[in-house]
């Protein structure tokens, strides 16, 4: 969709930023939500049985 939007020329400009935002939110985003979730219920399996419910 991104791609039909941009102009020919920033085509490959535009998909290497989304791709470098999805690269980043793995890379930011699991790491906090395993922090966030040992910090208020104080381990790490209820962070593993959330995830499994994803």
């Amino acid at each position: 969709m991104a791609s039909k939007l941009a102009v020919p020329e920033k085509t490959g400009n535009v998909i290497s930023i989304i791709m470098t935002g999805y690269s980043s939110s793995l890379v930011l985003g699991v790491p906090l939500v395993v922090l966030m979730t040992n910090w208020m219920i104080g381990g790490g399996f209820f962070c593993c049985w959330l995830l499994s419910l994803y």
